[in-house]
């Protein structure tokens, strides 16, 4: 079901994990987190989930 948008969250939290370099070039810090925003029911709780278990705390 949202397996495209677990592979697009998983990128967006892995590049600045592994390549805080390409931000620190143009100047700007890595990002820390990542903002999920929505109506109720559109799976953030999930997606959340997912990514917990693909890089724990």
């Amino acid at each position: 079901g949202l397996d495209a948008q677990i592979q697009e969250i998983k990128e967006v939290v892995k590049l600045p994990l592994t390549h805080p370099e390409l931000y620190e070039d143009i100047g700007i810090k890595p990002p820390k987190g990542v903002l999920l925003y929505g109506e109720p029911g559109t799976n953030k709780t999930l997606l959340a989930k997912a990514c917990f278990i693909i890089f724990p705390a």
